[in-house]
C-alpha cells in the first residue's frame, strides 16, 4: 500500500500517519482540503462500508465524523477530518483532576453514540485523539448499530478492554462500552490496567477476579474506590446504567 506522493481519485496522498493490522490511514489532500484517508486491506474492505455507515451520521464534538466512503485501486476506505493532536494515553500523566476532565468529556462524546443506539466495541486510549484539550473519539470500523448483532460469538477489540460479557462470548453492549471506557480511567488514576498477564490469564481475571481498587496504589485515590469498582462489575446490570449516570458520579466526586 504505497501511495505516498501518488493521486488517486482525487486524493493526493502525502504521508501515513498510522497503521494497525486492517488498515493504514495516510495524510492527504482532497478537493483544498487537508484529511485523513484510512484505507483497509483488500481481505478488510467490508470494515470501510461498516465505518462509513456509522460514522457518516454522527455529529458531536467529541466524536470525529466519516465524511466519504472510497476507493483507492483494490483498497476500500474512508475519508475523515485531518485531526492533529495526541493519544488520550499522552495525558496519562496528568493530574488526576486534569484528566478526569478531559474523561467527562469522552463520555459525552460515548453517551452521544449510545444515544444513536450505536456499540463502539473498540474503547481504548489510542482511539481517542485530544485537540485543544477536547478529546475525539475515532474508528468506527467495529461499531455497530445494536440492531446488527447476531448470534455469532467473536471477539473482537482490544483484550485490554475486554468487558467480562464479551469475553463469555455474548453480544457487546452500551455497558460494554463503558466497562472499557472504566478501564481507561482505571489506567490514567492508578498506572496499570486491572488485569496483566497471558491472553489466557487476562481473560480469566476479567470473568472471575476484581480489580485491585485505586486505594490500593495510593490512598489519596480512594475518592474514586467505589466509582469505579461500579463500573468495572463483573455483572453489566450492576454498572452505571449509561455515560450520563457515570458522569454525573465523577462530578459528585469534583464537588465533594
Amino acid at each position: 500500500m504505497n501511495f505516498i506522493g501518488q493521486e488517486h481519485n482525487g486524493i493526493g496522498f502525502l504521508r501515513e500517519i498510522a497503521r494497525g493490522v486492517r488498515s493504514r490511514v495516510f495524510l492527504v489532500s482532497y478537493e483544498r482540503n487537508i484529511c485523513a484517508a484510512k484505507l483497509f486491506m483488500p481481505e478488510f474492505s467490508s470494515f470501510a462500508d461498516q465505518e462509513f455507515q456509522v460514522g457518516s451520521g454522527l455529529i458531536h464534538p467529541n466524536i470525529n465524523q466519516v465524511t466519504k466512503l472510497i476507493k483507492v485501486k483494490d483498497h476500500a476506505g474512508v475519508l475523515m477530518p485531518y485531526i492533529a493532536g495526541k493519544k488520550l494515553s499522552d495525558y496519562y500523566g496528568l493530574d488526576p483532576h486534569a484528566f478526569i476532565e478531559l474523561f467527562l468529556e469522552l463520555l459525552q462524546g460515548l453517551s452521544y453514540l449510545h444515544s444513536q443506539t450505536i456499540i463502539h466495541r473498540d474503547m481504548k486510549p489510542e482511539n481517542v485523539i485530544v485537540v485543544n484539550a477536547r478529546p475525539k473519539l475515532i474508528d468506527f470500523d467495529l461499531a455497530k448499530k445494536a440492531s446488527q448483532f447476531d448470534a455469532k460469538k467473536t471477539l473482537v477489540g482490544t483484550i485490554a478492554y475486554f468487558s467480562p460479557e464479551v469475553v463469555r462470548g455474548q453480544s457487546a453492549s452500551q455497558a460494554s462500552d463503558l466497562y472499557s471506557a472504566a478501564v481507561i480511567l482505571y489506567r490514567a488514576l492508578t498506572g496499570e490496567i486491572p488485569f496483566t498477564g497471558t491472553l489466557e490469564e487476562v481473560l480469566y481475571a476479567q470473568e472471575h477476579t476484581e480489580p485491585l481498587a485505586p486505594s490500593r496504589f495510593d490512598p489519596a485515590l480512594a475518592i474514586y474506590d467505589e466509582i469505579l469498582m461500579l463500573a468495572l462489575a463483573k455483572n453489566p446490570l450492576e454498572r452505571y446504567p449509561s455515560a450520563e449516570a457515570f458522569i454525573e458520579a465523577l462530578e459528585a466526586v469534583k464537588k465533594s
